[in-house]
């Protein structure tokens, strides 16, 4: 019995050092992915704010920062977003140049249109097959 009790109090012993060491590794990851992502970015200069697809105006682009650039990542549009918290759509995303603010903001509608197309319950889909074909500069 009493040996029962040491193996359970050891492996405890070990479970703790366990998360310790886990939480250690984690932060070292953490830490390189942030590095990493440092470099990766460290072209893109400006941000602007996105609430889901809608693009902030060009007069708001600030400067992007190091915090920005190590929290970074690319979606799947190819675009690099920045600053999103999962309680809410607000984000950045990432600009080398302000003058990729014209083309951020084309694939941004782009997008949003392509949603609508695939929405069973939207109704008027020919202004936003008109977005996707480039024929209509109206905003969804």
């Amino acid at each position: 019995m009493s040996r029962k009790l040491e193996i359970r109090t050891r492996m405890a012993e070990v479970q703790k050092e366990f998360s310790a060491l886990n939480g250690e590794l984690k932060e070292i990851e953490s830490t390189e992915k942030r590095a990493a992502n440092k470099g990766k970015y460290q072209d893109y200069k400006f941000k602007v704010g996105t609430y889901g697809y809608a693009i902030e105006g060009e007069e708001k682009i600030q400067e992007a920062t190091d915090e920005d650039r190590e929290a970074a990542g690319a979606g799947k549009s190819g675009l690099v977003y920045t600053g999103f918290v999962s309680s809410s759509d607000f984000g950045y995303v990432l600009l080398r140049e302000k003058t990729d603010y014209a083309r951020t903001a084309r694939v941004l509608e782009i997008i949003d249109a392509v949603h609508h197309l695939a929405d069973d319950k939207e109704r008027d889909k020919e202004k936003y097959i008109k977005i996707v074909l480039g024929e209509s500069d109206e905003n969804a």
